[in-house]
């Protein structure tokens, strides 16, 4: 009697397996396979929107515009809200992959320079950013490393103000660093 226990549970574990194996080839792109032409997908399950476990509380903050025909809008970038499932939907980690990727080439583009605003908040940049003129340098990058980013896009590095400050944070302006791109596929 008892092996025959065993032997239910083992084929109902290996159903199990080969049934998760193959749901998992059909989920598509996902932060551990972050090609579209991928050739072995894996998925998880676990939300991570909870951006506390694994960053520094020193890195700037970033944020993404998007200039469709001179109108600037905010890119969604935070994991855990209701455009990602709250944290369930891997796109916004592919995102941030891909983001990853456009800042790595900007790094390695000695032609495009960061240009530093002073603002209070993000309201006050956009605002800015609506009103002044911005020059987007071109980059060329592979449409494998960012498929989901191509035209022009401003990006953002908000650097902390001190600890110390951040009782008196409407009294001191941040610095804003902006990277005006526009990604263009190879």
């Amino acid at each position: 009697m008892k092996i025959k226990i065993i032997y239910f549970l083992t084929a109902i574990i290996l159903v199990f397996a080969i049934i998760i194996k193959i749901l998992s080839v059909y989920f598509g792109n996902n932060p551990l396979n972050n090609s579209r032409y991928g050739y072995i997908n894996y998925v998880s399950v676990i939300p991570e929107g909870w951006a506390f476990f694994t960053k520094n509380a020193r890195d700037p903050l970033t944020y993404i515009f998007k200039n469709s025909d001179g109108n600037i809008t905010s890119v969604n970038l935070r994991n855990f809200s209701s455009d990602y499932s709250y944290g369930i939907s891997r796109h916004n980690r592919i995102v941030s992959i891909e983001i990853g990727n456009v800042f790595d080439k900007i790094n390695k583009d000695t032609l495009t320079k960061g240009t530093s605003i002073k603002a209070l908040d993000v309201d006050e940049l956009t605002n800015i950013l609506k009103e002044k003129k911005v020059d987007y340098k071109d980059i060329y990058i592979e449409k494998k490393h960012s498929p989901d980013l191509n035209g022009k896009y401003i990006f953002v590095l908000q650097r902390l103000l001190p600890w110390t400050l951040l009782n008196r944070k409407s009294n001191y302006k941040s610095t804003f660093v902006i990277y005006p791109v526009n990604i263009i596929y190879k």
